[in-house]
């Protein structure tokens, strides 16, 4: 275990976390404020303290996992060490003490049914969740029933994030709300930042500035539909079933936008964006020329345009 646990010194905030054994936990702050390196520190402590573990890294995506949670881990907490192995085609670490870190994403069924029978014990022990902001409510619903693992006396979920939307449920819930523990952290709690690194957030501009820099939850500016959030309201594409029924809708501008939408509508009545054209100072007798290639021998039913024009 000293092999493993000797490099890292956490700071006092991180100290925190580590001694916090809550159910659920958030870490939210800036970039760069050390996030990452204790929720990895955390796991393989609990992987080595409680042999025969089952650990859950997670994603939204898991094609995201390689370059943010997994080379870092490797690199800063492992560190070389013996006492792990890394099996790519399972998509585990083995610990030598039965100890097993899982990890996977959420985007979609395929990635879901993966994770949903992992666990040495039909559950799991331990989760750390990143970037956080992207999950839905359900995502998290889904892991707190599959936490029901035998190795370890208490069970934690530890979500870490970036400030997003103050109307997004991390914050109503979590931070406002208090259902949790929460740890915030900035860029100048970490002592491994480069001197150069407030210079480097200071180039950000507006909410990324707000978010990144300064760790403050704000809504982007001019947002139109406070309620939108792209974990909720943008999927990854899939083949539109030929006898859906497809609608287009026109909103007519010059100078300002002229945009046309194609929409799909399910069986159930949902709508799916697909196609959006958005151009200014363009004639309407091109955009009509543009619409009518772009659409191709699509069987559009109704096309619903702005009535002023």
């Amino acid at each position: 275990m000293s092999e493993s646990l000797s490099l890292f010194a956490p700071t006092p905030w991180q100290l925190d976390v580590l001694r916090d054994r809550s159910m659920l936990v958030l870490l939210h702050g800036t970039a760069g404020s050390g996030k990452s390196r204790v929720a990895g520190e955390k796991a393989h402590a609990f992987a080595l303290r409680y042999p025969g573990s089952s650990i859950l890294f997670l994603r939204k995506t898991e094609s995201s996992l390689r370059n943010t949670m997994l080379v870092p881990f490797e690199t800063d907490v492992l560190a070389g060490s013996s006492f792990v192995r890394h099996v790519q085609n399972k998509r585990c670490y083995f610990y030598k003490n039965g100890s097993i870190i899982f990890y996977g994403g959420m985007a979609n069924q395929k990635e879901r049914e993966k994770i949903r029978g992992i666990g040495l014990h039909g559950g799991l022990d331990y989760v750390w969740a990143d970037e956080a902001n992207a999950f839905m409510h359900e995502d998290l619903n889904e892991i707190l029933a599959r936490m029901r693992g035998k190795a370890a006396p208490w069970h934690q979920i530890l979500l870490t994030t970036n400030p997003d939307s103050p109307e997004h449920w991390l914050y109503k819930e979590y931070v406002e709300g208090g259902k949790a523990p929460c740890y915030f952290s900035s860029y100048v709690d970490n002592p491994h930042n480069p001197k150069s690194y407030d210079e480097t957030l200071n180039a950000l501009t507006g909410i990324q500035f707000l978010r990144l820099k300064e760790g403050l939850w704000r809504q982007t500016e001019g947002a139109v539909y406070k309620e939108f959030e792209n974990h909720v309201h943008v999927i990854d594409s899939f083949f539109i079933p030929p006898q859906w029924r497809r609608i287009c809708s026109i909103d007519f501008g010059y100078n300002h936008p002229f945009v046309c939408q194609w929409w799909a509508i399910d069986h159930d009545g949902r709508m799916y964006l697909y196609r959006e054209l958005f151009r200014t100072h363009m004639i309407v007798e091109d955009m009509a020329r543009l619409i009518k290639q772009l659409t191709g021998n699509e069987k559009i039913e109704v096309t619903v345009a702005d009535h002023d024009r």
